[in-house]
């Protein structure tokens, strides 16, 4: 079940556990695989990647004041897959990493339809932005059946997710390991300590 974005987790430092330029690089073929937009955030809701192949209708109505503000609410409230306010599909997906909440997936902008004009400028009249522009960028946004941006957003989520968490567990047995090769030399220099005292022990049973 999709989990609310205001559920409080426990939540990882994603820049800590993978490195950002292979991240993405990740994003980036994906996103290109599927023809759909990326970006990951932390959990604190900040960028920790770069868009991929969002519309150039996205990036004008977030160019206004208003689309931004509109943008950046879709982004901290949307949950699963929901329309977003200029009308395009998108999906958010947390990425969770032993039971802790390392980022968040959003992508897909794409349309289910072919643009409607006269939805459209509805949509854009109080952005301030030239309608006949965005509606022209309109018509290179991607169009996508439901089950198709389902399933695109079910191989980001996972394929992103499995690769954090495997690096996530090699980081944290590779500390194991350390923590153990630092207790056998512990052990072995209280062992060492102890056969020297043992042998003082004998030296001076011998002598008395």
């Amino acid at each position: 079940m999709e989990e609310t974005r205001n559920q409080e987790r426990e939540s990882l430092h994603l820049r800590s556990i993978v490195d950002v330029k292979e991240l993405q690089r990740m994003q980036n073929l994906l996103s290109d695989a599927t023809g759909l937009a990326a970006v990951i955030l932390d959990a604190s809701g900040q960028p920790v990647t770069k868009p991929s192949n969002y519309p150039d209708f996205c990036r004008k109505v977030g160019s206004s004041i208003i689309g931004q503000e509109r943008c950046g609410q879709c982004a901290k409230n949307g949950s699963g897959i929901y329309r977003c306010h200029a009308g395009l599909m998108e999906f958010s997906k947390y990425i969770i990493v032993d039971k802790k909440l390392a980022g968040i997936l959003i992508g897909g902008q794409a349309l289910l339809e072919q643009p409607d004009p006269d939805y459209c400028r509805s949509v854009l009249a109080d952005l301030g932005l030239n309608e006949e522009e965005c509606l022209r960028a309109l018509e290179h946004v991607p169009v996508r059946s439901q089950k198709a941006v389902e399933a695109s957003a079910e191989l980001f989520s996972s394929t992103i997710e499995q690769w954090v968490l495997n690096i996530y567990e090699q980081k944290k047995n590779q500390a194991r390991v350390e923590v153990f090769l630092r207790e056998s030399e512990t052990v072995q220099e209280a062992m060492k300590k102890i056969k020297m005292k043992a042998r003082e022990l004998e030296q001076t049973a011998v002598t008395e």
